[in-house]
């Protein structure tokens, strides 16, 4: 995660929280979130899930860390070829340092006491946060 994903938690904070209601409410499962390369805006609405899971955080960042090691070089050439203009475009869709993700934990906690504080400073209600976990949880 780049420093578009901390402005992403900052500014599309009701974006997220409708990702992750529509998740709470698909009565879809599994279901499937993704973006170009699955890290910042997927990896957010993922992210942001599993801890409103009750998921370990240690868990969360390993899993996010994974996808580093798990996309395939060519689909990443591809969304770099995208986006010549951008320097670093190659590092920020190749890399998944866990240290982003715990940086991105540790500013929503700063803020707003936990992830659950976020969700509902942007939207979500307890009937969502219990539908979601209800989902989630899911057999």
């Amino acid at each position: 995660m780049n420093r578009d994903a901390q402005v992403i938690v900052e500014q599309r904070g009701h974006a997220l929280t409708t990702a992750l209601r529509a998740l709470a409410h698909s009565g879809a499962t599994p279901a499937l979130v993704h973006c170009a390369s699955g890290k910042d805006r997927t990896g957010l609405v993922v992210a942001l899930a599993l801890a409103l899971a009750g998921v370990d955080r240690a868990a969360i960042v390993a899993d996010y860390a994974a996808s580093e090691r798990h996309l395939p070089a060519a689909h990443l050439d591809a969304i770099v070829a995208r986006w010549p203009a951008r320097a670093n475009a190659a590092a920020l869709i190749r890399l998944s340092p866990p240290a982003a993700l715990e940086r991105i934990f540790r500013h929503i906690d700063d803020r707003h006491g936990s992830v659950a504080g976020y969700a509902r400073a942007h939207g979500l209600t307890a009937e969502d946060l219990t539908q979601l976990n209800r989902s989630l949880s899911a057999p």
